[in-house]
C-alpha cells in the first residue's frame, strides 16, 4: 500500500515538472524566434562599412514580444533605422531602442 501510495506521488510530481517544463518551453519558444528575427533583420537592413563589416554592436532581447535594442551606432538616423526595422519584423508587440550613439573623435 505505501508503495503505491509512493508511486502515485512519484508520477503526479514527474506529470508536474513536465507539464511546467513543457508551459516554460513554449512560453520561450516564440520569443527566441522573434529574437533571431529581429538580428537577421538587422543584419540585412542596416547598412555595412565599404569593406562589408556591420558598423555597429546591436544586442536584441524579447520578452512576451517586446523587443529591446541596446548597443552602439553612429548617429541617430542609424538608431532610428534600427527600431523601424525591429517594428517590422512579425511577432514583435513593441520596441524599446536603448542604442546610444558613439561618441565623436
Amino acid at each position: 500500500m505505501t508503495r503505491r501510495i509512493i508511486l502515485a506521488s512519484f508520477l503526479v510530481f514527474s506529470l508536474l515538472v513536465v507539464s511546467f517544463s513543457v508551459a516554460q518551453a513554449s512560453h520561450r519558444g516564440p520569443d527566441s524566434i522573434i529574437t533571431a528575427n529581429v538580428e537577421e533583420a538587422l543584419e540585412k537592413g542596416m547598412p555595412a562599412t565599404p569593406d562589408g563589416m556591420a558598423s555597429y554592436t546591436i544586442d536584441v532581447y524579447t520578452i512576451d514580444g517586446v523587443v529591446t535594442l541596446r548597443g552602439k551606432m553612429q548617429g541617430m538616423d542609424h538608431v532610428k533605422m534600427a527600431g523601424e526595422i525591429a517594428k517590422k519584423v512579425a511577432g514583435v508587440k513593441s520596441v524599446k531602442n536603448n542604442i546610444s550613439v558613439k561618441a565623436s573623435k
